[in-house]
């Protein structure tokens, strides 16, 4: 009997366990995915959360590139469509940056520097090892799929990962006409509908933008990433940016204030 009742404790624990994982997912699928890439793409997009305006209040970054590691802590305003405030600040807390993300232009405040940098996406991309773009940021923050991008009829691409679990492949979209943003392809994850693995793209180029959503987490209102890895490839080198993201605050009002003291250099790109 005590044999018995120790089996059924452990199966009891492991089953636990198994429910307890990192990534904190629904079991079972969220609706039959559809087949044709259109109407996939209209799933997923009807499964985006509905966030504006939206925090986050602690972020934990850690950036590679070879041969060095760089460790930072954020924090995110964000304005659905419209603007990102991100914060980046020393381990000790001190904020090193403030940086203001719209549309089609960047401001950042450099507070070691005393400077202010305007410039916009395409000049901004030069100065960095990653190509990114508004929509870009926007989905990294909220795991939405990007709206408005146009169904490309293309097979489903080579994947280099090791493996692919419980996800569908969503497809390929283009960036909308008269846009400078990137293109991307992707897989959902079968069960909560969300981002799994999208890959930023510009046509004729060699670098490209791998977002890897490794795991979400679940509010009232539904599902927020909660770590997420990007990394870029151009066929040179590698460069990584690990998000470990906490304390989600929806509604309410934001201040999108870039606090810029009149003594600053203004610089213009």
């Amino acid at each position: 009997m005590q044999i018995k009742n120790r089996f059924i404790i452990l199966a009891g624990l492991l089953i636990l366990l198994t429910q307890c994982g990192p990534q904190r997912r629904l079991a079972g699928r969220a609706g039959r995915i559809p087949e044709a890439p259109d109407k996939r793409y209209s799933f997923a997009l009807n499964r985006n959360s509905h966030i504006s305006p939206f925090t986050i209040h602690n972020i934990r970054i850690q950036y590679q590139i070879p041969g060095n590691s760089t460790r930072l802590k954020a924090a995110v305003k964000l304005k659905r469509d419209s603007a990102i405030l991100l914060s980046l600040r020393a381990p000790l807390g001190i904020e090193v940056s403030r940086i203001l993300y719209t549309q089609d232009s960047i401001t950042m405040v450099d507070r070691r520097n005393k400077s202010v940098h305007y410039t916009n996406y395409s000049n901004f991309s030069g100065m960095l090892p990653m190509d990114f773009d508004y929509e870009v940021l926007q989905t990294v923050f909220t795991g939405n799929v990007p709206a408005g991008y146009q169904v490309r009829s293309l097979p489903e691409p080579a994947n280099t990962r090791d493996t692919i679990k419980n996800e569908t492949y969503l497809g390929t979209y283009r960036a909308p006409d008269g846009s400078e943003n990137m293109s991307f392809y992707g897989w959902i994850y079968n069960d909560i509908i969300k981002p799994s693995y999208l890959v930023f793209y510009k046509p004729n180029r060699a670098k490209k933008l791998k977002v890897h959503f490794l795991s979400y987490e679940q509010d009232e209102r539904g599902w927020l990433p909660k770590e997420v890895e990007i990394r870029s490839d151009n066929n040179q080198y590698n460069n990584t940016l690990k998000l470990k993201m906490s304390q989600f605050d929806r509604g309410g009002s934001v201040n999108m204030d870039l606090d810029i003291p009149s003594s600053y250099k203004i610089l213009s790109y």
